[in-house]
């Protein structure tokens, strides 16, 4: 009976703190994702590397969002994705204000998804769904991001607040302390997340994220670890457009067309 005493009051301080924690970060996040959705153009780079059963291989995403149109709560949007494996592209995204791209190179395969007909208003959401569906795995971050910004840069930043939770919603451990806002789980498989903000010239920025993740099974082990820089600048030779290698064959997309 006195164990129980002791316990339950620690298992409440414990409970207490993660959701003190959790509310802060919410803060935090609908702040620095605002100030990045205002951005006229920005980058997210990442860069890391996959372990599988021992073999290493070198991955790098680049996502870049471009708004042409100066007007605040307007959006006009082109965006470029692109998915490296130790140095050779394997994926290329294109938003070019009239169609969603989508090519892969080892098929020279190629899909769009056109949104030209639909409502101004409702074009940032949909280019972010669409991408979403089409960028697979752990680089679905980058385009999580883009649309957060968007709707934080949209609504405002406590909407933003309201609605943000960590890539790892189901977590084991959550803490923000000093513009570090790390969330660990360990089911089903192990993940590490950190989120890195920053004050500059009297405001947070979002900089950075840095991830880890495990996942151990019979015969089969994989390791990713990986950094995400967030950049107030355009990426080194980036193009909006798709225009169709020699031979690329253009397959249906599973997304209904917009117009």
């Amino acid at each position: 009976m006195k164990k129980g005493i002791v316990i339950l009051p620690i298992l409440a301080i414990a409970s207490a703190s993660a959701s003190a924690d959790l509310i802060s970060a919410k803060i935090l996040m609908g702040e620095v994702l605002e100030n990045l959705g205002n951005q006229p153009v920005y980058t997210l780079h990442k860069t890391g590397t996959e372990d599988y059963n021992g073999t290493i291989t070198n991955l790098e995403s680049v996502l870049v969002v471009r708004d042409t149109d100066p007007n605040p709560t307007v959006y006009n949007y082109l965006i470029e994705y692109r998915s490296f494996r130790n140095g050779t592209m394997i994926n290329r995204a294109a938003v070019d204000g009239n169609r969603v791209w989508f090519y892969d190179v080892a098929t020279n395969t190629y899909s769009s998804y056109s949104y030209h007909n639909i409502a101004p208003a409702s074009k940032p959401a949909v280019i972010f769904r669409n991408l979403n569906k089409l960028i697979g795995g752990e680089d679905q971050l980058l385009t999580q991001i883009g649309q957060q910004a968007f709707e934080a840069s949209l609504n405002g930043r406590n909407t933003a607040a309201s609605k943000w939770l960590p890539w790892t919603p189901v977590y084991s451990t959550f803490n923000d302390v000093a513009g570090s806002i790390q969330v660990e789980s360990l089911l089903p498989n192990y993940r590490f997340i950190d989120y890195q903000t920053a004050f500059n010239s009297g405001q947070n920025d979002f900089v950075r994220i840095i991830g880890r993740t495990e996942m151990n099974r019979p015969g089969r082990y994989i390791i990713n670890d990986w950094n995400i820089e967030i950049l107030p600048t355009e990426f080194v030779g980036s193009v909006y457009n798709f225009v169709p290698p020699a031979n690329a064959r253009s397959i249906a997309s599973s997304i209904a067309q917009g117009g």
